[in-house]
């Protein structure tokens, strides 16, 4: 059981990354696993499906072993035939690629099969039912790949609801979908692919309590003899005479289910319709998931390439406010008054006109410059001033008292120093002339 469950969510990826070598390959270990249980139908539609998708790569040395499974499978159904057809395919094979333990196989199977007596009565009346089986198998095989293509799921609910009519002949059918509100009708539609209006009242309120409580299949041969739902009105005016319903479960929760019905006179579901209801009911279940999938996965990618427009129209509009930023500082830079350095410098007395006329003097000049004085005259205002005066106005100012350096500094301090040049260097350091560069 564990390994149906890992198979089957195995399944499920490889198909949504349309994986087909390695969906190939999980349907024959499936249908090995189910072929173990006894559920023999459920093992034929497996290894049919990886049959095909292997014809479909064109990887005929992979066949081998699923063909010879059929063959096996068949055999245990009491499917002569079918049997016969695929062990006569696995020996060709086996004979083609030298595998001599399959080929031993298929001979062992092939002798069983030429053992077995002519058939009497009740053999006919079995090759009776096997045609009808294989023609529902058939079926099942051209609906597994009608459902199992990319569709939404809201056509895809249709499609699941038209094919399971089909299949069991019934004369209308409903999907009822399990949602944290409540129930919810998902499609409707009777024979011939006919759309029905209404909600959940097309379906007989005994009946919709009865699936939602027990979540089990259901199978009503007989409304008219049906002990419980013989009596019930609801049931009654339905005008279902016989009723099929499959639970369509996914692990331990269940997206809802399937319900089929048929008038009077027309079909009359059996125990073999409820079997092969419950195949496709897996597989219907499987395609849903998909498609809820990929329906998830298209609205996250829109979501992201949403945010990813918003994201590089704010990235855009930050990078053009930046700019006219940086434009507007140059043009405040470029319009600076000389003199607005001089502002912090307040005095009428002529000596200091003096000073302030010969700073202008050699303020756009590239002469170095020396201001002397005593401590609290202003020479450092002198200094920011004339920087200010002066071309270099847009580069760094760098004031520095050399008086308090060590001797030992001072080289490392005007002129930089890497890391590890010398003990206490724990990071490289510009120089004093690399910070002050044009300015």
């Amino acid at each position: 059981t564990h390994a149906q469950k890992f198979l089957e969510r195995g399944l499920k990826e490889a198909k949504l990354h349309s994986n087909a070598v390695t969906a190939s390959a999980i349907n024959r270990y499936l249908g090995r696993v189910l072929r173990h249980q006894g559920r023999l139908m459920e093992a034929v539609l497996c290894l049919k499906e990886s049959e095909r998708l292997l014809q479909g790569l064109n990887q005929e040395n992979k066949l081998l072993s699923t063909v010879l499974a059929l063959g096996e499978t068949y055999l245990e159904l009491r499917q002569r035939l079918e049997a016969e057809q695929y062990l006569l395919k696995a020996q060709n094979l086996a004979l083609k690629y030298e595998d001599k333990a399959k080929l031993r196989r298929a001979r062992e199977l092939l002798d069983q099969i030429k053992e077995i007596d002519t058939l009497d009565t009740l053999a006919m009346a079995e090759i009776s039912a096997m045609t009808q089986e294989r023609s529902s198998m058939a079926k099942l095989q051209e609906i597994n790949v009608a459902i199992n293509s990319r569709l939404p799921l809201e056509s895809l609910l249709t499609l699941i609801v038209d094919k399971a009519i089909t299949l069991c002949n019934a004369g209308r059918g409903l999907l009822v979908l399990s949602e944290p509100a409540g129930p919810r009708l998902g499609v409707a539609r009777s024979a011939g692919s006919t759309s029905l209006t209404g909600g959940l009242e097309l379906l007989s309120p005994t009946v919709l309590e009865r699936l939602l409580q027990n979540r089990e299949p259901l199978l009503v041969e007989s409304v008219g003899e049906h002990p419980s739902l013989s009596t019930r009105r609801s049931v009654l005016e339905s005008g279902a005479d016989s009723i099929l319903a499959m639970p369509l479960k996914r692990q331990d929760s269940c997206l809802g289910f399937l319900y089929l019905d048929a008038p009077a006179g027309t079909t009359r579901f059996s125990p073999s319709d409820l079997e092969i209801l419950g195949i496709f009911a897996v597989q219907a279940t499987i395609a849903m998931e998909t498609a809820e999938l990929l329906e998830e996965n298209a609205l996250q990618k829109s979501a992201l390439e949403e945010a990813n427009l918003r994201l590089s129209a704010q990235v855009s509009t930050q990078y053009r406010e930046i700019g006219d930023l940086r434009s507007n500082l140059e043009t405040l830079k470029g319009r600076q008054s000389p003199q607005a350095g001089h502002r912090r410098i307040i005095g009428q007395s002529p000596r200091l006109k003096q000073c302030l006329a010969v700073m202008e003097r050699v303020a756009d000049t590239a002469l170095s410059v020396i201001l002397e004085g005593e401590s609290g005259t202003g020479k450092e205002l002198f200094a920011q001033a004339l920087h200010t005066s002066s071309s270099r106005r847009s580069q760094n100012f760098v004031g520095e008292n050399i008086a308090a350096i060590p001797q030992s500094l001072m080289e490392s301090v005007l002129f930089g120093h890497v890391q590890g040049a010398f003990t206490g260097a724990v990071a490289a350091r510009a120089g004093l002339f690399t910070l002050a560069h044009k300015g």
